[in-house]
């Protein structure tokens, strides 16, 4: 239930009084967007274009070292497969070793 005071008479410009403040402040809110809006949009747009340019040059930089890491993973191939042929000649000389040993044993032993 609504309570009205009965000594106020309610008249069209009584009401239209409430409508013209907030029309007010709707149109100040209107042009407050109005002029922040672009300028937000401006600036978002800049700090896209230079999160982009960033990006570009730490990509490029990352290709550069992918690159040098693909070099020295095929050098470090290299030099696994001298090694493996150098461990492989080193165990063929301590076989001949071995056996060098035991017929020079067999030798003296048979004396």
């Amino acid at each position: 239930m609504i309570l009205r005071d009965p000594g106020r008479k309610q008249t069209m410009e009584g009401s239209l009084e409430g409508v013209g403040a907030l029309g007010g402040l709707v149109l100040l809110v209107l042009v407050v967007l109005t002029i922040l809006l672009p300028v937000s949009v401006y600036s978002a747009q800049k700090y896209a274009y230079k999160c982009y340019i960033q990006l570009k040059r730490v990509n490029s930089e990352l290709k550069g070292v992918t690159s040098e890491l693909k070099g020295v993973t095929s050098e470090l191939k290299g030099v696994s497969s001298q090694l493996n042929t150098v461990n492989e000649s080193m165990t063929l000389l301590a076989e001949v070793e071995a056996k060098r040993l035991r017929a020079g044993r067999a030798r003296e032993a048979g004396q």
